[in-house]
């Protein structure tokens, strides 16, 4: 085997930081006038590690598409968030 010859595939020892993933896009949100970017972020990413669709996340949460696209945009705080959404973020 020659020097140039990987032995291991390296791209699958690649494991993304969520939390600061989800930080950076918070604060971009912010930086863009997103209001609750917080929430927007953490729903966002939630469902981005979930690998679904707004409707498949939406079924599985029992909620309406529309409160996925509210959340992630911005459209609803914290405290008003479907308790569904809620035990996603509290079940750590």
């Amino acid at each position: 085997m020659s020097a140039a010859e990987p032995t291991q595939d390296h791209a699958n020892d690649f494991v993304p930081d969520h939390d600061r993933l989800r930080a950076r896009y918070a604060e971009r949100l912010r930086q863009a006038g997103v209001p609750n970017a917080d929430v927007a972020a953490a729903v966002a990413a939630t469902r981005g590690r979930a690998g679904e669709t707004v409707e498949a996340f939406a079924a599985r949460l029992r909620v309406e598409p529309d409160v996925v696209v509210a959340a992630e945009g911005g459209e609803i705080p914290w405290n008003a968030l479907p308790d569904s959404l809620v035990k996603l973020f509290s079940s750590g």
